[in-house]
C-alpha cells in the first residue's frame, strides 16, 4: 500500500515549525511527504522542498491549493477536503507545529484496519474544556445531535485532536467530518476538532474509526503531559498554542523546541536562514529571535 504523509501550510506564520517538523520527521520516516501550500506560503515551501537534507536524493512534494473556502476554520476544513483527493492509500496527516521523536507504523495500521485513525490528545477526555466547546454544536441541526449527546454524557469518552490524524481517503468518516465542520466554520472555534469528537461517537462503535489512547503521538509540551508517559517514549510533540515559542506559557515547549529551530538556522535547512528575516507574520517568534541576540 502507497502510505504518505501530508501536511498543509495555509499563511506564513508557521513556516520555521514546518522545518523544524520535518527536520525531525526525516528520521523515523523515508517514505513520500508532501507539503501542501496556499498562494501565500507556496513559494517558501517550494524552497524548503529543495533541500536534498531533509530527504535524500528525493525532494518533497509540493501541491498547490486553492481552498474552496476563505474565513474561519478554512484551513481546517481544506485538510480534510485534501486528504479526500489524494491517491494514496492511507495519507497521515500532520501539523506544522508537531516534532517527529519515534515510529508512526501504528497510525498507518488502524488507518489500514478501519479506515480512520485519530489521537488523543494526551489524557484528555471530553469532560472539561473538550465538553464546553462541544456543546457549541447543539444548535446545528446538520450534526447529529444524538451524537453530541452521548460524547457530552460519557465523562471518559477520549478527547481527541485535529492536528495529528490518518485515514484512507476513501473513508467514510472524512465526507461526514467535513459536510459537518462547514455547518458550523463560522461560529465555532477549532470547528473541525470539536466535530471530531461526534465523529467519534459515530464511526468508531461501527469499527470504521479507531483512536490511539494515551498520548505518546499527540503529547503536549505543556502541563498536560500524562504523568504515566515518559519523555523518551513521545512519539509526536504537539506544540499548539505557539507553546514553542511562548516560553512564558510553556517553558518546557520551548526549552524542546527552540534548539531543534537553532540547528535549522545554522545549517540552513530549507534555505530558514534567509527567509526567517523576511516578513513572516510570527511576532512571538521574532521578539525570541531579538531576545537571544540581545537586541531590544
Amino acid at each position: 500500500m502507497k502510505h504518505e504523509i501530508a501536511y498543509l501550510m495555509s499563511g506564513r506564520p508557521h513556516l520555521p515549525y514546518l522545518v523544524a517538523s520535518l527536520w525531525t520527521l526525516r528520521n523515523h520516516w523515508k517514505g513520500p511527504v508532501v507539503v501542501h501550500a496556499w498562494e501565500e506560503s507556496f513559494d517558501i515551501v517550494e524552497s524548503i522542498a529543495q533541500d536534498e537534507r531533509l530527504w535524500g536524493d528525493d525532494s518533497i512534494r509540493v501541491g498547490y491549493r486553492v481552498p474552496a473556502w476563505r474565513g474561519r476554520n478554512a484551513q481546517f476544513l481544506d485538510k480534510i477536503r485534501m486528504v479526500m483527493e489524494s491517491d494514496a492509500d492511507v495519507v497521515l496527516y500532520l501539523d506544522a507545529d508537531t516534532t517527529i521523536h519515534g515510529d508512526l507504523t501504528p497510525l498507518f495500521d488502524q488507518a489500514e484496519k478501519c479506515g480512520f485513525c485519530a489521537t488523543q490528545f494526551c489524557e484528555w477526555t471530553t469532560h472539561g474544556l473538550a465538553g464546553n466547546r462541544i456543546k457549541r454544536l447543539k444548535p446545528y441541526p446538520e450534526i447529529p445531535q444524538d451524537h453530541v449527546q452521548a460524547v457530552l454524557d460519557d465523562k471518559l469518552w477520549p478527547s481527541v485532536n485535529g492536528g495529528v490524524w490518518a485515514a484512507k481517503p476513501s473513508s467514510p468518516v472524512l465526507p461526514d467530518w467535513y459536510k459537518w465542520t462547514d455547518a458550523c466554520k463560522k461560529d465555532v472555534f477549532i470547528a473541525d476538532e470539536t466535530v471530531l469528537h461526534v465523529c467519534s461517537s459515530v464511526f468508531c462503535p461501527q469499527g470504521k474509526m479507531s483512536i490511539l489512547l494515551g498520548g505518546a503521538f499527540n503529547c503536549s509540551p505543556m502541563r498536560f503531559q500524562p504523568e504515566t508517559l515518559q519523555d523518551e517514549d513521545v512519539r509526536i510533540r504537539h506544540f499548539h498554542g505557539d507553546s514553542n515559542v511562548r516560553p512564558d506559557k510553556s517553558p518546557k515547549g520551548h526549552k524542546l523546541w527552540w534548539p531543534i529551530w537553532q540547528e535549522c538556522l545554522e545549517k540552513n535547512i530549507g534555505g530558514c536562514a534567509g527567509w526567517k528575516a523576511t516578513d513572516i507574520g510570527n511576532k512571538r517568534m521574532d521578539k525570541l529571535q531579538y531576545a537571544f541576540r540581545g537586541d531590544k
